[in-house]
């Protein structure tokens, strides 16, 4: 159904009364024709159409993002697509949720083991700060040929330097 102006296209979202799975794409596809060609703001849509503007904006990114019917898996629901949006690749982690049959809770779960930070990543991050830190602080001392705090400060730097040697042959084991 192709509305010529948006108050027909609100009319159409109104009288969509049941909402199949096809119903669904069929808002996400009124919601982006909605902020893309007729340029009314996600919020007024929301208002007008009863749905949170949060709503309107990711419908409108799954209908924009998957504009052609024909590239929309009918084994996943919207839910899948709304999800997949918020992955480096959408269109990638969408076939793997297709190829391994997830539901949305394990393409969400998917999707957070893809951003986790690696805990090794920062340990090394702390550690790298750490020894910035006191290089900077090292040199300052040294530069102002402060060598009473340089001497103070070498047993800490010498058990500093070997928790480092610890470490790294840690992560190589």
């Amino acid at each position: 159904m192709m509305a010529t102006d948006y108050t027909a296209l609100t009319q159409a979202v109104l009288n969509t009364v049941e909402i199949t799975e096809r119903g669904r794409w069929d808002l996400a596809d009124y919601a982006c024709l909605a902020v893309d060609r007729y340029g009314v703001p996600p919020r007024q849509v929301a208002s007008d159409w009863g749905f949170a503007a949060a709503t309107i904006r990711r419908w409108a990114a799954c209908a924009r993002t998957w504009p052609d019917p024909a590239d929309r898996l009918p084994t996943l629901t919207l839910s899948h697509y709304m999800a997949a949006l918020a992955a480096k690749d959408p269109h990638g982690i969408i076939i793997a949720a297709a190829d391994n049959q997830w539901s949305t809770r394990q393409l969400a779960d998917a999707l957070r083991a893809d951003h986790a930070p690696d805990p090794a990543d920062a340990r090394r991050g702390a550690l790298e700060r750490g020894w910035r830190a006191f290089a900077n602080a090292w040199q300052a001392a040294a530069d102002a040929e402060d060598w009473d705090t340089l001497a103070a400060q070498w047993p800490a730097v010498a058990a500093w330097m070997e928790a480092q040697r610890a470490v790294r042959r840690r992560w190589s084991a």
